[in-house]
């Protein structure tokens, strides 16, 4: 999962969603936070030693959620948990990043980054614990509770490392001895071609009119050709002239008898 393609931008991005993501874990926990400005943090910075991280998921992407110890058992507390139950602990943990990272996503996803949604949460152990992935710059932001409780948060989108490019490797090409191949034979006769039907037009004469010459005809009136009387007409076959011929009728029905042939080689393109 990527967000920004340079760093300056999904840094402001991320900055822009820390607010959303802090007022959710206030909402969530029933405790005012207030937070100092947040600040670009990479995955070795101290501060990061003694926290706790949650992996929040989603169908496009991840976020890591990370708090302070501290900050951890004071939320746990405040919200009427026994901070030594730790299955409790954890759940409540868990539920206040998974909300924190909805909210930090959100914010990114409408400022145009490439994440979210994120609908579950399992915990991580410690920022390392993400193996082989090349950390983005994460965002850190140390808060107070209103109950004087002191930590920090931290935000993180992993991004899985680039694989890294097959060497080229040139070979020459060996190709078998070719045999004595097929004897030739002689040229196959047209004859199969026979049947083939071709479509035939028998064209009287042409002219060219203007639009509204063309919408102003009405039953009855006479449009002109640029053939005279008793000229000959044109035989095309698929479009290519071919013959010339004079209009007969056959027990009537059209006709048209064919005076000459046009060189079929040059006739037909």
């Amino acid at each position: 999962m990527k967000t920004a393609s340079t760093s300056g931008l999904k840094l402001r991005l991320m900055l822009g969603s820390v607010n959303d993501a802090v007022e959710a874990i206030a909402v969530f926990t029933g405790l005012a936070l207030a937070g100092d400005e947040a600040r670009e943090v990479a995955p070795d910075d101290v501060a990061l030693a003694e926290m706790v991280f949650v992996r929040t998921t989603g169908p496009t992407g991840e976020v890591i959620v990370g708090v302070s110890e501290d900050l951890a058992k004071s939320v746990v507390v405040g919200a009427g948990h026994d901070a030594d139950d730790a299955d409790a602990s954890w759940t409540f943990i868990a539920d206040m990043c998974l909300e924190s990272a909805r909210a930090f996503v959100g914010s990114m996803s409408a400022g145009g980054a490439l994440v979210g949604p994120v609908d579950t949460a399992s915990p991580l152990e410690g920022i390392s614990a993400l193996g082989d992935t090349v950390q983005l710059d994460g965002v850190l932001l140390n808060v107070t509770s209103s109950d004087d409780a002191a930590g920090s948060v931290v935000w993180f989108i992993p991004e899985e490392e680039e694989p890294a490019e097959a060497e080229e490797v040139v070979q020459p090409v060996e190709y078998a001895e070719l045999g004595r191949g097929v004897e030739a034979t002689s040229a196959s006769p047209v004859s199969f071609l026979s049947d083939v039907s071709l479509e035939v037009t028998v064209e009287l004469g042409r002219t060219s009119m203007r639009l509204k010459d063309v919408l102003g005809l009405t039953e009855g009136s006479v449009v002109e050709l640029d053939r005279q009387v008793g000229a000959h007409v044109d035989v095309l076959v698929n479009g290519s002239l071919v013959a010339a011929g004079e209009v007969v009728v056959i027990d009537d029905v059209l006709g048209v008898r064919i005076t000459s042939v046009h060189d079929v080689e040059g006739g037909i393109g």
